[in-house]
């Protein structure tokens, strides 16, 4: 991601700008910055800078990261400049998510796509790769929360079938299989990630730890979670009273063809019978 050129006119020198993506890919050619713990499976991998001779990346980035050592002057301007920068939305349909924060020294401009981080140098380093995680997490959070909104019209479009499941509707059932197996995904999903998201406080305390802490804080993460939660909870009641009801039909449609097909023996044998018995009288 390229960074606005009065931005980069303000950074000082030996400032880093990273180009962050999160990857499932073991064997990726990429620097590792940071291995997430299992059972994420994630790796931070940093992406190299976009040359006209190289083209576009072929993986995109997650996050932009920029890092100034807070031994270097820092002006009110590139203070600005970098808050403005944090707070505009990377994409038209994105709404501002930016904070800023500030610790023992160290300010922190965080939004979901892009962190601006002023720390000194001995700490830098352990407060990036914090600040990775965390983002990595509430990101996950995130698209979550994004997906389920998405699925509402789907749950009140199946609703009745949670009462009533007969032979008019017998061709949704495959699309509630679906549906049912991506809430039990997002669930999944969520179950992973909600140990890291709800973790302890650190002691002792370190400027890192702390300023996880406090951008969960800051992001309501605890509340969040509860509510997607409960929300999960009812999309989980809802596609499985569905599915009790079609496996109620399926196994009613079974039990009446088996039923009909008796029927019919019974009726064939019975006039194989007379059929018989006429004939035995005739001769």
């Amino acid at each position: 991601m390229s960074l606005p050129p009065d931005l980069v006119a303000c950074l000082p020198p030996g400032s880093v700008i990273q180009d962050i993506a999160y990857t499932a890919d073991a064997s990726t050619s990429h620097e590792v910055l940071l291995t997430l713990p299992a059972p994420i499976s994630r790796r931070a991998v940093l992406l190299e800078p976009v040359s006209e001779e190289r083209g576009e990346q072929a993986i995109n980035a997650d996050l932009t990261l920029v890092s100034i050592f807070s031994e270097e002057q820092e002006t009110g301007e590139l203070l600005t400049r970098l808050r403005e920068w944090v707070d505009t939305p990377a994409g038209p349909n994105e709404t501002p998510q930016g904070l800023m924060m500030t610790l023992q020294g160290a300010q922190v401009f965080w939004s979901p796509t892009r962190i601006a981080l002023i720390a000194d140098s001995s700490r830098l380093e352990n407060v990036r790769r914090a600040l990775i995680e965390v983002t990595y997490y509430l990101s996950a959070l995130s698209a979550i929360e994004s997906e389920l909104r998405e699925d509402w019209p789907d749950l009140e479009e199946d609703l009745p079938l949670a009462f009533r499941f007969d032979e008019r509707t017998r061709h949704r059932l495959k699309v509630l299989q679906q549906r049912s197996q991506r809430v039990l995904s997002l669930r999944a999903r969520l179950a992973r990630i909600t140990p890291f998201l709800l973790c302890p406080h650190v002691y002792p305390p370190t400027l890192a730890s702390q300023l996880g802490e406090r951008l969960r804080e800051r992001t309501h993460v605890a509340q969040r979670e509860e509510t997607l939660s409960d929300q999960l909870e009812v999309f989980e009641d809802v596609y499985e009273m569905c599915s009790q009801r079609s496996s109620d039909f399926v196994l009613a449609r079974t039990g009446h063809t088996l039923e009909w097909f008796i029927i019919v023996l019974l009726t064939v044998q019975i006039l194989m019978s007379v059929f018989d018995i006429l004939s035995s009288t005739g001769s």
